[in-house]
């Protein structure tokens, strides 16, 4: 695993631990979300709060993570890829 694909994995990582905080837990950080994201910036008992610098990031590395993926699918299983933004049927 490469030095950015560990990254992206924390990132996601805590990304779930974010989403399971807001979920279910009322945005409170807990000890578990704690334990999960030991580098984060938020303290036990404090607000997870979510700006758009924050979600744009998140999917970011949801994106690349799908598109990379994919990539891996397609060379894989030696498939052709369609242009983006095409759904295969053509225009009459």
């Amino acid at each position: 695993m490469g030095v950015n694909a560990l990254r992206l994995g924390i990132r996601l990582d805590a990304a779930t631990a974010i989403r399971n905080i807001l979920e279910h837990n009322s945005s409170i950080v807990n000890k578990e979300f704690l334990a999960r994201v030991p580098d984060s910036s938020f303290e036990e008992g404090g607000r997870v709060e979510i700006g758009s610098p924050e979600l744009g990031d998140l999917l970011s590395a949801a994106r690349w993570t799908a598109d990379h993926l994919n990539q891996r699918a397609l060379s894989k299983y030696g498939l052709a890829c369609r242009a983006p933004g095409t759904s295969g049927n053509r225009q009459r």
